[in-house]
């Protein structure tokens, strides 16, 4: 679920927008400097922070960059001019950001905002799954999460790995415990949509 809370990050934030925020029943959190909202923001709410700061993209990227090093699911939403936002040579660029043109439109900010919180979401998923390949599940058991996401049944497992399969099975309750999955068939499905990459690196076997 998306978290209750959202950031605004500017100091001139456009009177409709902020009305309209501070209708809906999220709890708003308004900042005025960049340096604030790093120090002072939960980086790790599922969340979406609604960014009106006068200037070019690049102003922007940066601070895409800053919450992508921070590793935090928090996902921009932009308010700016495209004629500032975007100079000529960077007009490409329009279809691959979050923004608003202002003046703005309430539906289109409703819209931008209701769909960054659902990516936040995603995106706190997949960095907790991320952590759980690298630094919960062994190594046996990110061979078979590996496996599992590939299609693979218990048996085939088994065979592959050239295990029992009744120790594959005790390997599946033990990986969704540590996923909070209520069954084997929970943890398949999540696997199949959040798969492990090749080359991480797990915890060695006990």
């Amino acid at each position: 679920m998306p978290h209750n809370t959202i950031y605004t990050l500017s100091d001139a934030l456009d009177s409709k927008a902020k009305q309209w925020l501070n209708d809906q029943e999220w709890s708003v959190q308004h900042y005025t400097k960049r340096q604030t909202f790093f120090a002072q923001a939960d980086l790790s709410l599922p969340t979406c922070v609604v960014l009106q700061l006068n200037n070019s993209v690049h102003h922007y990227a940066a601070l895409y960059r800053q919450l992508t090093d921070s590793n935090s699911p928090i996902q921009p939403v932009i308010l700016e001019s495209p004629k500032t936002l975007f100079p000529q040579k960077y007009n490409y660029l329009s279809t691959s950001l979050n923004f608003v043109a202002l003046p703005v439109e309430v539906a289109s900010l409703s819209q931008l905002v209701n769909h960054a919180l659902e990516a936040a979401a995603e995106k706190q998923q997949s960095i907790r799954m991320l952590r759980v390949y690298c630094d919960v599940f062994t190594a046996r058991e990110l061979a078979i999460a590996h496996h599992l996401a590939n299609g693979k049944i218990a048996h085939e497992i088994a065979q592959c790995l050239q295990l029992p399969s009744i120790t594959i099975e005790k390997y599946l309750m033990r990986m969704a415990e540590k996923t909070a999955c209520q069954t084997p068939a929970a943890l398949i499905q999540l696997l199949a949509k959040y798969p492990p990459k090749w080359g991480l690196p797990p915890h060695q076997d006990r």
